[in-house]
Order: structure tokens, then C-alpha cells, then sequence
């Protein structure tokens, strides 16, 4: 696997978004992802009882939650698990972290996941490659979901927002 790696500024913050789904706040030391899906899909499946492993081994790792339309368990999981859960948004500093976008505010630029954005590249004839991306508007960055196993939605949030996909071997700005 390899980690392929652009920065960005979002709000006069720099961030480096990832080929492996998720970005990189240095500033805060914070590894930011969206949309887990196959984890938090069912109380009782094989996903969550090696996350409970891995929890385990990695129990000085802190991780918060924006609770969003696929996060159905009660509280007290996300505890067993230490995980800290907000139920609508977390803001640090000029960044509000929600799950879609009814939680931004004005005053805040709005970091979501929710609507998995994706790009449609087209090549010769009828080839077509459906590609996630990071998609970043004045006001907005809409992460890719992480699980592999989710649509793409392959229309911009806003027209002017630029998108940046990915492959394993690359980012570029579309």
C-alpha cells in the first residue's frame, strides 16, 4: 500500500488529504475520515469484534465520533469502546466537523462526509472510471467515504467546487 499524500488549505488551516480515504490535520494531529458503513452496520457481526480487538491493542488512540444516519448504536457501545460521540457537529477553531451538511453554519467552514463524492472520468469510446474524491467548495470539504463498499455520487454539491481524486498511485485536481 502505498500513501500518496496533496495538501490543501481549508480555511487558512493546511490539511493533506490522502489516497487511502481520509485526510491529515498536523496542527491538531487529528486523522480525519467519513462513512465507516460496514463497522457500524449491525450490533453483531465479525467486523465489530475485530474492531474490539484492535481497540484494544490500540487503546491510547483517541477516537471521536459525529454521529450520523448509520450510527445506530447506543451510547454506551461507543463507551465500551472509548469512543467519544457528538451528537451533531464538533467545531475547533474556525472548522465545524458534521456528518452532512444540515449542522454547517455560516460563520464556520464545514468539514461532512454523508454524500460520498465521486468523479467520472472519460476515457475513448464508451470507457468510463468512477474515481471517489475529497471535494472542496469555499464554505465546505465533503470527505470521501471511507468503506470501499459505498456509491459514488458523481455531482458536485455546488458547480464551483474542485474536486480532488484519487487512485492508489495518485491525487489530482479535477
Amino acid at each position: 500500500m502505498s500513501i500518496i499524500t496533496k495538501e490543501i488549505f481549508i480555511a487558512e488551516n493546511s490539511v493533506t488529504l490522502t489516497n487511502q480515504r481520509a485526510f491529515f490535520w498536523q496542527a491538531e494531529k487529528k486523522l480525519v475520515l467519513s462513512d465507516l458503513h460496514i463497522l457500524f452496520h449491525a450490533e453483531n457481526n465479525t467486523d465489530i469484534d475485530r474492531f474490539k480487538l484492535w481497540r484494544t491493542t490500540y487503546a491510547h488512540i483517541h477516537f471521536e465520533l459525529i454521529k450520523g444516519n448509520h450510527d445506530r448504536f447506543k451510547d454506551a457501545f461507543y463507551a465500551e469502546m472509548d469512543i467519544s460521540i457528538f451528537k451533531t457537529h464538533k467545531d475547533i477553531g474556525n472548522l465545524r466537523f458534521v456528518h452532512d451538511e444540515t449542522h454547517c453554519q455560516d460563520d464556520k467552514f464545514c468539514v461532512s462526509g454523508h454524500t460520498h463524492p465521486g468523479i467520472v472520468l472519460k476515457g475513448k469510446g464508451k470507457v468510463r472510471f468512477k474515481l471517489p474524491c475529497f471535494e472542496v467548495s469555499e464554505h465546505r470539504l465533503i470527505l470521501p467515504a471511507f468503506s470501499e463498499f459505498t456509491g459514488l455520487n458523481t455531482t458536485k454539491s455546488v458547480p464551483s467546487a474542485v474536486c480532488f481524486a484519487f487512485t492508489d498511485k495518485s491525487i489530482f485536481k479535477v
